[in-house]
């Protein structure tokens, strides 16, 4: 567990320099380090006790920017457990917040985990497909839809990995996706894992195969699908 939890999610928000009207401002959550969190697994928080699950909502949700991701991996975890009633009141969190859980997370994990598994990855990855939170839809829709990209840039200009950058190209409105400086929230870390580091080669297919493979799941998508 953390030593303290206000100072671990701050040390993982990037303030972005430029927001939509050159005014706002915009955190960019940043991801956490292989030693915090495994996202490969399919349950990152298995090993965590039911007070540590809780404090740890309570924290990502209470920030001026919520760590949404983080907390619904956390309300999904919960949602497994029979013991200790942890489920109810970590959706209290949630309400008490105002903030609905993505969840559709696993689901879309799953979705990533399988297309990806037939995907070539080098020793070091020269491509990436990756995936971003969108808000705004109805609840039928399940309010949260996911913009699905690729990006093979080498030139980082100061951020930790391609991802990053790209994501706060799109946040701040630089060679942005339709929509995403507007309704992006946040990096999809977790399904991002899965598809972080690949062969170039061919990477607009793997894009477009990712992107079907989460709408055959019932999650909005969008991002360019390759034809044929």
């Amino acid at each position: 567990m953390f030593d303290n939890l206000c100072t671990w999610f701050s040390e993982h928000e990037l303030q972005l320099t430029r927001g939509v009207n050159k005014v706002d401002k915009r955190i960019l959550r940043l991801q956490p380090k292989p030693t915090y969190f495994d996202f490969c697994v399919s349950r990152p928080f298995i090993k965590w006790e039911n007070q540590q699950l809780l404090e740890f909502t309570q924290g990502a949700l209470h920030r001026d920017w919520p760590a949404l991701e983080l907390a619904s991996l956390a309300y999904l975890e919960a949602e497994k457990r029979t013991r200790g009633n942890i489920f109810p009141k970590v959706s209290s969190e949630f309400d008490k917040a105002g903030i609905q859980p993505i969840r559709w997370l696993n689901k879309a994990r799953d979705a990533i985990r399988g297309v990806s598994s037939s995907f070539e990855r080098p020793p070091a990855g020269m491509a990436s497909v990756y995936y971003i939170l969108l808000g705004g839809y109805s609840k039928q829709s399940g309010f949260y839809g996911c913009y699905v990209g690729q990006t093979a840039s080498t030139n980082l200009e100061g951020y930790a990995d391609r991802v990053t950058k790209r994501a706060a190209q799109h946040f701040t409105g630089i060679h942005a996706g339709r929509g995403l400086a507007e309704r992006g929230v946040e990096p999809l870390w977790s399904l991002n894992c899965f598809t972080e580091s690949l062969k170039a080669k061919d990477i607009k297919s793997k894009e477009t195969a990712c992107s079907l493979a989460l709408s055959s799941v019932s999650i909005k998508t969008k991002g360019d699908i390759q034809e044929g």
